[in-house]
């Protein structure tokens, strides 16, 4: 996530995890405070002037309303792609 968004000029991210997984939400935050104390997230990280932060969302609700559809004049066989994703857990 951190090359895409230094890729894209992004400064923060967001990892969608399901409240039914009360494990991987465990690991999740334990990752993200091991990242920002190593200085992979945050402000100028590994003094590179690059700052991004990722941000967790318990979600109880369905992902529909943050994905957006497929447009319905575009198919998969002419290439068409999706314009949102989200990780879920």
């Amino acid at each position: 996530m951190i090359i895409g968004a230094y890729g894209t000029g992004a400064t923060n991210g967001i990892i969608y995890v399901r409240n039914e997984y009360p494990l991987a939400i465990k690991h999740l935050l334990i990752a993200l405070r091991q990242a920002n104390q190593l200085g992979l997230l945050g402000e100028n990280i590994l003094g590179t002037g690059f700052s991004f932060d990722i941000k967790m969302v318990r979600e109880l609700a369905h992902l529909s309303a943050v994905k957006k559809p497929p447009s319905s004049d575009r198919s998969k066989e002419d290439g068409g792609t999706e314009t949102a994703a989200s990780i879920s857990c």
